[in-house]
């Protein structure tokens, strides 16, 4: 009889054992779980974020295409006032100049 009580007593202690060690290894799949989402989630947001960043480097490369042209054809038709202007012998016109740009190279404002 005293064996039976003891075996009885080692395997409860043996079950909360396992019990605890079962319940902390849920708790850490959890986590994983979680952090495996999580991982997924930022993954996701930095490829939009790539993604729009192409986007927009795509659009600033219109825009500087565009002011190029604009540049291009300012000078275009000042050559063509001043010589318009040289033919005339008019000299009282005031030729107009491009405004400065007010950022870098890079058409950044400062």
């Amino acid at each position: 009889m005293f064996s039976v009580l003891i075996g009885q007593t080692l395997v409860e202690v043996l079950k909360k054992f396992l019990n605890r060690a079962k319940e902390q290894a849920d708790a850490q799949l959890g986590m994983r779980d979680e952090l495996r989402l999580e991982i997924q989630r930022r993954e996701k947001e930095l490829s939009e974020l790539r993604e729009e960043s192409r986007q927009l480097e795509a659009s600033r490369d219109n825009w500087r295409i565009d002011y190029f042209k604009i540049y291009e054809a300012f000078y275009e038709l000042r050559t063509i006032l001043i010589g318009l202007m040289h033919r005339s012998g008019e000299t009282t016109l005031n030729v107009p100049e491009l405004p400065k740009r007010g950022g870098d190279d890079h058409g950044e404002q400062k």
